[in-house]
């Protein structure tokens, strides 16, 4: 499996978001600048009914989250969702 077909299994099944099965992990191609305050390095997009679309990402790269034995996630206030390591403890 792809390192994103493992997240998205890992979000769906560890943090228990609906994530649908058309969904992908879309990679955002920040700079250097916007990623030292906090953008995303990929976010989620797909069916523009799942709810997700744009509103569900990360500032830590797909291939070093999937590396972490837990993750977490957490909405900010205008209601986009982030994807954090819960933990120092990488699995490899």
């Amino acid at each position: 499996m792809k390192p994103s077909e493992i997240l998205l299994t890992r979000l769906r099944d560890e943090l228990g978001l609906p994530i649908g099965n058309g969904n992908f992990i879309q990679r955002t191609y920040a700079g250097a600048n916007q990623k030292s305050i906090g953008a995303w390095t990929w976010c989620l997009t797909g069916p523009a009914n799942d709810g997700y679309r744009g509103r569900l990402g990360s500032q830590y790269p797909v291939t070093e989250l999937v590396h972490y034995a837990r993750l977490t996630a957490f909405h900010d206030r205008i209601d986009d969702i982030h994807i954090l390591p819960s933990d120092d403890l990488k699995l490899r």
